[in-house]
């Protein structure tokens, strides 16, 4: 009678009797560091002044800021410095200077492209680490030129909205801020659930 041995699974493990370690175990930290020491204290530097906590710690400035996304970008910072960074960041939360000098640097590295679509609008949405939102503001384009075709193939000559978050992006779309006391009576009445701290905005609309 044969019998039909199981095949010995394999070991994804370290045990006693391996010989070869994979290779990351032999690296030692000079095998990360880049050509220059002084950008890798440099780094340091900056994950020094972020990573002390509430107390100790504190952010960066606008020139440490881009000078710390450069050395990033550019892969001059090793990947553990790297991912330390972003990690840190993500923990405290960037501060605007921060921010600013975050973009800088991108800005500087970046090619720009320019298609040539006319009317092309640029959307950032900002829904890094939400795993059970939806990204509504390309939606909400789309949402908003439907009704506003609609209003203007009504005949109307002004088109009316209450936003508590997004004056911004609706001032790219042509709208303006206007007086609350100045709208409709019905605009109001069908945004009586908006808050009254809501901007309100409208646009004219050319037949």
């Amino acid at each position: 009678m044969a019998i039909n041995k199981r095949p010995k699974p394999k070991s994804f493990g370290l045990d006693a009797s391996s010989t070869h370690s994979p290779r990351w175990l032999n690296r030692g930290i000079d095998d990360y560091r880049s050509a220059s020491p002084e950008t890798f204290e440099r780094m340091r530097f900056f994950l020094r002044e972020i990573g002390q906590g509430p107390r100790a710690g504190r952010d960066l400035t606008r020139d440490e800021a881009r000078e710390a996304m450069s050395l990033i970008l550019s892969q001059q910072a090793t990947p553990a410095q790297a991912g330390a960074f972003l990690l840190v960041q993500r923990y405290k939360g960037e501060s605007p200077d921060e921010l600013t000098g975050f973009a800088e640097a991108v800005r500087a590295g970046a090619r720009t492209i320019a298609p040539n679509v006319e009317g092309l609008l640029d959307i950032g949405s900002p829904y890094d680490g939400r795993k059970k939102s939806i990204v509504v503001s390309p939606a909400s384009a789309l949402v908003v030129a439907a009704a506003v075709g609609e209003v203007r193939r009504q005949g109307a000559g002004r088109c009316f909205l209450l936003t508590e978050t997004a004056s911004g992006f609706f001032s790219k779309l042509g709208f303006e801020t206007t007086d609350r006391d100045g709208m409709p009576a019905w605009v109001l009445e069908l945004a009586r659930e908006c808050a009254t701290s809501a901007a309100s905005m409208s646009r004219r609309l050319s037949q």
